[in-house]
């Protein structure tokens, strides 16, 4: 039942975001084989930076002008749909959890770099209930908000938590 309502989600899609996205997974997958452990917490970011530099080009291969916040939005719309495209790569072809986990599977990669290693499972299990719990995306950005202030890392700043907030509930919410 959660794979046909996985999959009639990412059917709500326009054509390019789809294409789009599983490019922009394919390029992320690439660097993060690239990128030194040392930078891990920049990999959250890295799906909807490229998603909004590939809108950006489609704009401009169009003659569109891609300087509009419709860019940022349908950026975050690739770099959320190529995050769940990375999920599912990792729970149906890889195989590493039941689709029950799609949600924290998801929570935990995004967490990676910003939570203690040791608290990635914990606070990925509060997003993850929170997630089931939101009325909308605005309400779970504000839950995410709430979970993660106090619990990220020392070097971890306020905008940080805003934007990892941002991107926890753009992808989640999507999963429902």
């Amino acid at each position: 039942m959660a794979e046909i309502e996985l999959f009639r989600d990412i059917t709500e899609y326009s054509i390019e975001i789809l294409l789009l996205a599983a490019g922009v997974c394919i390029i992320t997958g690439l660097l993060k084989k690239a990128i030194p452990p040392a930078y891990k917490k920049y990999i959250t970011f890295l799906p909807f930076a490229i998603g909004c530099a590939a809108y950006a080009v489609l704009l401009l291969i169009s003659k569109k002008d891609p300087f509009t916040p419709l860019t940022v939005e349908k950026g975050f719309e690739t770099g959320a749909l190529s995050t769940i495209y990375y999920i599912i790569y990792e729970q149906f072809i890889r195989g590493k959890a039941s689709v029950k986990g799609i949600r924290r599977l998801a929570a935990e990669g995004l967490l990676k770099g910003y939570v203690d290693e040791s608290r990635v499972g914990e606070i990925a299990e509060k997003i993850t209930a929170a997630a089931d719990c939101a009325q909308s995306e605005t309400g779970l950005k504000a839950a995410c908000k709430d979970i993660l202030t106090g619990n990220t890392l020392n070097d971890i700043t306020p905008d940080d938590i805003f934007l990892l907030s941002q991107f926890l509930a753009k992808t989640l919410y999507n999963l429902k």
